[in-house]
């Protein structure tokens, strides 16, 4: 079972992704953006959250929920440092992790390395890694692009400097006001990824074979990404930045094989989805569950329906899909 997914959120006063500091001024995360204007397009720069922090925010919560339900995780990941089996030096002594590198180096058996490190940490298992001094890769399971602005809201993006101060008249010899600037960026993000489910807890370098508690880490990978998108679980700076936020639709997308659904970029990209999985499985015979999500005043509810192969499902709430959601794998 394969999941994608795009949203639409509404965050205003946001500093989740920040890039270099110049003295006492933060800069926010930019990226170009291509919007199409009269006679062609033009770029825009225009705030961004990289895919890379929406990737470190899944793994963390994937750490939590891992120590919660008593799943395998390794020593570095439960901490929250997601540096993966990288190279030799990111090694501990464990028995496992002895039996990785002889199965790589000496063996070249990278299948049983796959599978030994893999059985031992539920978070490289779901977001991958790369052994260099073994040549043993997994790619994730899951992928997040860059939140950028909506294209037909890209004008109503801004960036802006916030300017703050620290008070500490108790320590004269630096200075009664000590000023600082941070950039905040509000816009209409979208936010795109997808979650192979049926790779989870199943190796994929050289065969496919499952573990035991395949199952439960596919019930964990799940309930991390609906927590994540649900509650607005990613992005820096939120102990004094917490934007207000707000998730103004959605939709999601299951199938077999891998289907993306249309990113939020398009204004009706939830009807563009149903009709898109209508071609899909009329031509590849394969049936896709599609899950909705518009937060009322936002959006109009979509005008196609669905048809033989192809379920169309509204969700009250996003929380609904950890439930809803129906996958069998083989």
């Amino acid at each position: 079972m394969f999941l994608s997914f795009s949203l639409r959120v509404l965050v205003d006063a946001e500093a989740l992704n920040m890039v270099e500091s110049t003295g006492n001024y933060t800069k926010h995360r930019r990226a170009p953006l291509v919007v199409p204007v009269e006679g062609g397009f033009e770029i825009r720069y225009v705030p961004a959250v990289s895919g890379e922090s929406l990737a470190h925010a899944y793994q963390a919560i994937l750490a939590e929920l891992a120590k919660e339900r008593k799943l395998p995780i390794c020593e570095k990941c439960a901490t929250g440092e997601f540096l993966k089996h990288a190279e030799d030096t990111m090694f501990g002594d464990s028995e496992w992790e002895k039996q990785v590198q002889s199965y790589a180096k000496d063996n070249k058996d990278f299948h049983s390395a796959e599978k030994t490190l893999i059985t031992n940490c539920m978070v490289e298992d779901i977001g991958g890694f790369l052994y260099t001094n073994g040549n043993v890769k997994r790619t994730s399971r899951a992928a997040f692009g860059y939140m950028l602005p909506a294209r037909d809201f890209a004008q109503a993006a801004a960036v802006e400097p916030q300017f703050h101060v620290r008070h500490v008249p108790s320590q004269p010899e630096r200075g009664k006001q000590m000023i600082y600037y941070v950039e905040t960026g509000s816009a209409l993000y979208v936010l795109s990824g997808y979650l192979d489910i049926c790779g989870v807890g199943c190796t994929s370098m050289i065969r496919r074979e499952c573990l035991q508690d395949a199952d439960k880490r596919r019930e964990a990978a799940i309930k991390a990404l609906v927590l994540m998108l649900a509650n607005q679980l990613y992005g820096a700076k939120r102990s004094r930045f917490l934007p207000a936020w707000t998730v103004a639709s959605a939709v999601f997308a299951a199938a077999k094989s891998p289907f993306m659904v249309t990113p939020g970029h398009v204004k009706d990209y939830i009807d563009e989805t149903i009709k898109r999985a209508k071609a899909y499985s009329k031509n590849f015979g394969d049936e896709v569950v599609i899950y909705y999500y518009i937060r009322e005043g936002y959006e109009k509810s979509p005008a196609e329906s669905g048809g033989e192969k192809v379920a169309v499902n509204r969700l009250g709430q996003i929380e609904e899909l950890a439930e809803m959601l129906k996958w069998k794998c083989s």
